[in-house]
């Protein structure tokens, strides 16, 4: 258990170091602002419900891997998408939504591990 805490606080320090080195705040006609597209009840929406806020508020194809993603890893798989969309403008939500990602993927593999360990 320890060994996973000490493997995410280094991911999460890793993410933190790259937003600080490597990530601008230009804003062009091409390259919105998150604030700019969704608002704060997407944010909860996203955390509660990812797979169906995504169904239906995802308007581009996805594709195979998109798909597989959104079943398998839906925060995962919305955390790459900010990433790939607003990483130039929003950098510290993005790091907030890999966290967030990291966390509750984890969070779910240990909870299943301790239930099936039950049985």
């Amino acid at each position: 258990m320890l060994l996973k805490a000490r493997a995410f606080l280094i991911a999460a320090a890793a993410i933190l170091l790259l937003t600080f080195t490597g990530c601008g705040t230009e804003r062009t006609p091409g390259n919105p602002s998150y604030w700019d597209v969704h608002g704060f009840w997407f944010l909860i929406f996203m955390n509660l419900f990812p797979r169906l806020t995504m169904l239906i508020a995802t308007p581009f194809p996805v594709g195979f891997l998109g798909w597989t993603g959104w079943l398998l890893l839906p925060r995962l798989y919305a955390a790459i998408l900010a990433t790939h969309f607003y990483w130039d403008t929003n950098a510290l939500l993005c790091v907030i939504t890999w966290i967030v990602a990291l966390g509750t993927t984890g969070g779910t593999n240990n909870t299943v591990a301790k239930k099936v360990a039950d049985r």
